[in-house]
């Protein structure tokens, strides 16, 4: 963990001369907005495969309900964040 902060501090260093504060305050923030979409598709897939789990147990047949409903929440967080992506580079 040492080794990983000593490491950040120089590279920090070195990004924000190459990419200028205004730049780097960007890909700051583009890199925090991946890292939470990487946390909710972890989330949602984990409970995907808990509930589909659940599904085929109690009706012993494939689960298509559970797969419409994820789908449909990919869907839409798929669509907010291409609308969020264009907004930004506009």
């Amino acid at each position: 963990m040492i080794i990983s902060i000593i490491g950040t501090v120089f590279v920090t260093n070195q990004v924000v001369d190459l990419l200028g504060d205004y730049n780097y305050g960007l890909f700051t923030f583009v890199n925090s907005i991946t890292v939470w979409l990487t946390i909710l598709s972890t989330a949602l897939n984990a409970s995907f495969v808990r509930f589909a789990t659940l599904e085929k147990e109690e009706n012993g047949k494939d689960c298509a309900k559970t797969n419409t409903i994820y789908f449909k929440i990919f869907i839409i967080i798929g669509i907010v964040v291409l609308i969020l992506g264009l907004g930004i580079v506009a």
